[in-house]
């Protein structure tokens, strides 16, 4: 399957549990088993060493400064320390979607409402940088070498590869409807995206 053409669908929770396992590196616990009963375990021990890789977003994500907190109602990204504590905040107005951190003290955020991706420079303040146009763009995801940076659209059901040294737009795929959060797997091989009504995962081959 390959990027600009295809990608396949995953259905079930056995199968979107593994692929997720497999995206992010961890274990798949598996709930009930083939005969409804508890299965107890999971498919495969998480890792107790920490994952390097990509980078996948969310509402929460770590950096060498703290926590950087996306308030997606508020419209607001909040950065808090080991404590709990605010530390810093930059008001962005409007609907959030995920932020992501390449972990040098660079973030994203989808500006939902903006139709819109932000840089942000998470030093002693965060600063608002450059931006480019993604129609309400809600996952995000960066690359093992941070160099490309994936954003779903919610209302183009699309998924946009950007390169993250000029903020250009380098591809972009069709998906089904609803695309949400997406990852991308520790080699850089594949990425993920899941749906808000779909009972299914969408791979996409990336190399």
């Amino acid at each position: 399957m390959r990027r600009g053409n295809h990608y396949g669908y995953a259905s079930g929770y056995a199968s979107g549990c593994a692929l997720l396992a497999a995206a992010l590196g961890t274990g798949c616990y598996s709930g009930l088993g083939g005969d409804g009963s508890d299965a107890g375990a999971p498919a495969s021990p998480p890792s107790s060493a920490p994952r390097t890789g990509a980078h996948t977003g969310g509402t929460v994500v770590v950096t060498p400064r703290g926590l950087l907190v996306a308030e997606r109602h508020a419209g607001v990204v909040v950065r808090a320390d080991a404590q709990g504590n605010p530390t810093a905040r930059l008001e962005l107005g409007g609907e959030l979607g995920e932020i992501v951190a390449d972990g040098r003290g660079r973030a994203f955020v989808a500006d939902r409402a903006g139709d819109r991706i932000v840089e942000l420079d998470d030093g002693e303040t965060l600063i608002e940088g450059r931006n480019v146009a993604v129609v309400e763009p809600f996952g995000l995801a960066l690359s093992p070498d941070g160099g490309t940076l994936l954003a779903t659209s919610v209302a183009e059901h699309a998924l946009v590869a950007i390169g993250t040294d000029d903020l250009r737009e380098r591809w972009r795929i069709e998906l089904a409807a609803e695309p949400r959060g997406v990852a991308i797997s520790a080699d850089g091989g594949e990425a993920v995206v899941g749906f808000l009504s779909r009972g299914a995962l969408a791979i996409v081959d990336l190399d």
